[in-house]
């Protein structure tokens, strides 16, 4: 059993960021702006409207984007959802797309209240 807790405590860091970038330059998951969406819903289209202008304005900033129908990409948004009992925004549940993960913060659906929190978290971060 501890052997279980262990591997699911590593795999829980390696989602999480909790380990620094390895040599090979990757960002870790904490450092990076995770979009989940379908590239059809009005929020998820507003969303990615808005993501553009960041990209120019925070062109550091590693924006990954993952689409909600592909294969595999369900499973790494459960094991980034696992740590939070609820998201922000305009569901606590989950309940809507896109869900954003930044700066240990889940963000479900996109409005302008979403907007604008990401926009501070993204003005803290420098």
């Amino acid at each position: 059993m501890s052997r279980s807790v262990a591997i699911v405590s590593l795999i829980g860091a390696l989602v999480c960021g909790c380990v620094p970038a390895s040599p090979g330059g990757d960002v870790p998951v904490a450092q990076k702006l995770l979009i989940f969406h379908n590239n059809s819903g009005p929020m998820c289209l507003e969303a990615l409207d808005w993501l553009d202008s960041v990209r120019s304005e925070y062109p550091e900033l590693v924006i990954e984007e993952h689409l909600t129908y592909e294969s595999g990409e369900m499973d790494l948004f459960d094991q980034l959802r696992a740590p939070f009992s609820q998201s922000e925004g305009v569901s606590a549940a989950f309940g809507y797309l896109p869900i954003i993960f930044f700066k240990d913060r889940a963000f479900s659906g996109f409005n302008d209240d979403v907007r604008d929190a990401l926009a501070a978290l993204l003005a803290s971060a420098g």
